[in-house]
């Protein structure tokens, strides 16, 4: 591929490595942006911080034990950066196989932040209408 620079007769070949080296670098930003924007909006830490309380509560929970986790400041923040609308409904998650908390912030995925509880109890979650708060109720129950 050859390029006119504007001297008559003078051309000059672009570099291949040139541009798969900008592509690459382009992309590499892209991705960059998107885990700052993430990480200054606080949902990173907030999902690992909520993921690894709720392991905590659940590990020193005794059997047939209910909690409910005001979760409403963790909405906010999802709603706010975009990634969720108004439903909570998936927000906190149980794999009861694994034994592990899953807290995600994000629409649709099913990564977020996993944490793993050790107790050997059947755990239950599920969302709870309450008004203007978001509420969970996480179930403790004997095997």
């Amino acid at each position: 591929m050859r390029f006119n620079l504007g001297k008559k007769g003078d051309s000059e070949e672009i570099a291949w490595p040139t541009i798969i080296s900008i592509v690459l670098l382009l992309a590499f930003m892209a991705v960059f942006f998107l885990f700052a924007r993430n990480t200054l909006s606080g949902a990173l830490i907030q999902e690992e911080v909520y993921a690894k309380k709720i392991a905590l509560l659940i590990d020193g929970a005794e059997p047939n034990t209910t909690f409910v986790l005001d979760v409403t400041e963790l909405n906010k923040l999802a709603v706010k950066s975009g990634e969720k609308e108004t439903s909570y409904a998936d927000l906190i998650k149980i794999d009861p196989v694994n034994h592990s908390v899953i807290v995600s912030l994000r629409l649709g995925k099913t990564a977020g932040y996993i944490h793993n509880y050790f107790s050997d109890y059947n755990v239950a979650v599920k969302s709870i209408s309450g008004g203007e708060k978001v509420l969970y109720s996480i179930e403790v129950k004997d095997v």
